[in-house]
């Protein structure tokens, strides 16, 4: 976006964030994400508690994960996200907005269709995303957010800008990840079996909420003037 920070770092801030959340999910861990993640500065001072719980069991996974812990980072992402060894639907969490909005717990229903809908109004081709994931799993809709914090497709006003920018991440926050991701982080909470993939759902969840509340304080007027006026 070409607007002034401190906007533009706050936005570029939670790109990342909603990356390396969306990478997560995407696909097992390999070695070049474990480095990445072993060198990765944990935030020690988040303002908002639930955070920063996350953050350090997040940190406290991380550190421990030994070199030998990818084949079972594998397994784990396996079993818990794509349900392998068992057809029993208790026994997974599988990352798709259509499971937990679904009376039947089913793939490819409505909220898969609204998300299309979505990616389509911002010129997005169907069926690109992440080597052909569908449109309502989770590493898509996070990655979609991490498209919008980067977006700038007008030439108003920079508060205007900002404005309609948290309009837009508020939206699909609230009706694509926010009114299914409790359940989604609590079922593996119970079913993961590896303290990292249990951090890295309470993380997720709890980054969320928080990115709801910031956003929602960021939209009064007050707060748009002084984040447009802070240089």
């Amino acid at each position: 976006m070409n607007m002034q920070d401190p906007q533009q770092s706050w936005l570029r801030s939670r790109q990342i964030m909603y990356r390396l959340m969306s990478r997560l999910y995407w696909r097992e861990v390999d070695q070049t994400l474990l480095a990445g993640l072993k060198k990765m500065p944990i935030p020690a001072d988040c303002a908002d508690h639930d955070l920063q719980v996350g953050w350090n069991l997040f940190g406290e996974a991380v550190a421990g994960l030994g070199d030998e812990c990818l084949e079972e980072l594998a397994v784990d992402f396996a079993v818990t996200f794509l349900g392998a060894g068992t057809a029993k639907p208790t026994l997974m969490a599988l990352p798709f907005a259509s499971v937990y909005t679904s009376i039947k717990r089913m793939l490819m229903q409505d909220a898969r269709d609204r998300a299309v809908a979505v990616y389509r109004s911002k010129g997005l081709q169907v069926g690109s995303h992440l080597a052909g994931l569908p449109e309502d799993h989770l590493a898509v809709l996070l990655d979609f957010m991490a498209f919008l914090c980067g977006t700038n497709e007008t030439t108003a006003p920079e508060d205007v800008r900002l404005q309609s920018a948290l309009q837009e991440q508020q939206t699909f926050l609230e009706q694509h990840l926010l009114n299914w991701i409790g359940l989604f982080c609590e079922d593996v909470a119970k079913l993961g079996k590896t303290p990292f993939y249990r951090a890295v759902a309470g993380l997720t969840e709890a980054y969320l909420q928080f990115d709801a509340r910031q956003i929602q304080e960021l939209r009064q007027p007050e707060a748009i003037c002084a984040v447009s006026t802070a240089r």
